[in-house]
């Protein structure tokens, strides 16, 4: 991790994947909170400040391409070199929420959610505004 305020080496995560780290993400509620995903079939998440270690791990069954955290703060969508995508819940990383398939074996190269939507600011009327 580097840090760019400063311009120097925050913290190297060395030897906790065992192919190419293909992805990491930042949890939008947790500051201390960072997940990778690698060819190695694995998805990390480390703590990032306190312990600077990996606080939990889990291995998928495909190669990994990409990984994103939803505004939540809990749920993690990552992409595979098969072209699946695994919907994880970080409160029960033992079974994925979801497992969808159709990139017919394409890689998934890259993965977001949207972000929150607030139905109440974005009605037809204050959208044209009017009042």
């Amino acid at each position: 991790m580097w840090d760019v305020s400063g311009s120097w080496l925050f913290h190297k995560f060395e030897g906790k994947h065992t192919d190419s780290c293909t992805g990491v993400t930042f949890s939008p509620v947790n500051h201390m909170l960072m997940g990778s995903v690698g060819k190695d079939w694995k998805v990390i998440f480390y703590d990032i400040f306190k312990s600077k270690k990996v606080v939990e791990d889990l291995n998928l069954p495909e190669p990994c391409s990409c990984v994103s955290f939803n505004y939540d703060g809990f749920t993690i969508a990552v992409g595979t070199t098969e072209g699946s995508v695994f919907a994880l819940d970080l409160w029960n990383l033992k079974m994925p929420l979801k497992h969808l398939e159709g990139h017919h074996k394409s890689a998934v190269s890259d993965i977001m959610f949207s972000h929150k939507w607030d139905k109440t600011k974005h009605t037809k009327e204050k959208s044209l505004g009017s009042k």
